[in-house]
């Protein structure tokens, strides 16, 4: 009996390790590699081993301090930005991204240029163009929307040397509300993007005002659409900031940009903003081609008339992600050349 039942083990056992080896090699033929997902897994660890140890902490520091005053000295010599309070703003700890990345452009790795420009309810954006010294004439562009909370540009530094690296001019850019972009729009559209993480429209229309001025060129200068809440223009703001030169009149490195490539990338709410049908709120307002589209037909444009509606009376509009918030007022845009509906 005990023979018996132990010729029985090994055969279900036999059995089982053949049914698992089949639904593995299934697997593996549909492209899941457990090995390789094993070294993927291994690479969340490599970060500790560098962010733990003395050397990096005290790089750390030294880097969160000279932001801080970085933050502090950008905000006494302007008074017309408001960024104190914002979080990530003085860009301490975490909030420094990784430190290691900051020499790109003094050890010659390659070029970066800080710009700020005027959201379209009036508030001053900080971001950075990124690129290489050498490539070709003309390479395709990515923007980059942040996520919300603690995720200010500079987390997202490392993504866009890389791509830079990878023959791409890279737009970064801390959103209403975050990081060294102003809290506040300006009168009458005070809080149109505020609270940012309530409103969410820092988020969606932010990532179109951005694709605005990283389109601009030296020909056709960057100036923002209206205001979504009362229609407003707040271009006279962005042309006497850029006489004051406070604001940049035009993307620097609008020479290297090919406008016909272009692509968005996005972390947790950017995401929601830069990735197709991940919500039908996400981009049921804009009567141009999904963002992520490589080809877009032209540049945003600047004079068409806008209107608002709230993504509640969209059909089907509802967030995949019960925690995000959905934009409370989010405008209609359409590609210059393209016909009205």
């Amino acid at each position: 009996m005990r023979r018996a039942l132990g010729l029985i083990a090994v055969m279900l056992t036999a059995a089982t390790m053949m049914v698992l080896a089949g639904a593995a090699a299934g697997t593996q033929s549909a492209g899941f590699s457990p090995t390789r997902e094993a070294d993927n897994f291994a690479i969340t660890l490599e970060r500790a081993k560098i962010y733990d140890t003395l050397a990096y902490q005290r790089l750390l520091t030294l880097s969160g301090t000279a932001n801080l005053e970085h933050a502090l000295a950008a905000q006494a010599a302007d008074r017309g930005r408001l960024f104190e309070g914002d979080a990530c703003w003085q860009g301490e700890n975490a909030c420094a991204g990784d430190v290691r990345l900051y020499d790109w452009a003094s050890n010659g790795y390659g070029l970066v240029r800080p710009v700020l420009f005027t959201a379209r309810d009036g508030a001053t954006i900080s971001g950075h163009i990124w690129a290489t010294v050498n490539g070709p004439a003309k390479r395709p562009g990515v923007v980059i929307t942040t996520g919300s909370y603690q995720s200010d540009e500079q987390m997202y530094w490392y993504a866009a040397q890389t791509l830079a690296k990878e023959g791409f001019i890279v737009m970064t850019f801390d959103v209403q509300g975050q990081g060294m972009s102003d809290t506040f729009g300006q009168k009458p559209d005070t809080y149109e993007g505020f609270p940012a993480q309530v409103k969410g429209s820092p988020w969606y229309d932010g990532t179109e005002d951005a694709i605005n001025f990283f389109l601009s060129t030296a020909k056709h200068p960057y100036e923002p659409v209206k205001s979504c809440s009362t229609g407003t223009s707040h271009a006279a703001k962005q042309n006497e900031r850029v006489e004051e030169g406070l604001d940049s009149a035009y993307n620097p490195y609008w020479q290297l940009l090919d406008p016909k490539e272009l692509g968005l990338a996005g972390h947790s709410f950017g995401s929601r903003r830069s990735s197709p049908g991940t919500t039908s709120a996400a981009r049921p307002l804009t009567d141009r081609p999904p963002a992520t589209h490589r080809r877009p037909r032209a540049r945003l444009t600047r004079a068409s008339a806008r209107r608002c509606r709230s993504p509640s009376r969209v059909s089907g509009s509802r967030p995949t992600t019960a925690s995000l918030p959905l934009p409370t007022a989010h405008c209609r845009t359409r590609w210059l050349n393209q016909p009205s509906r």
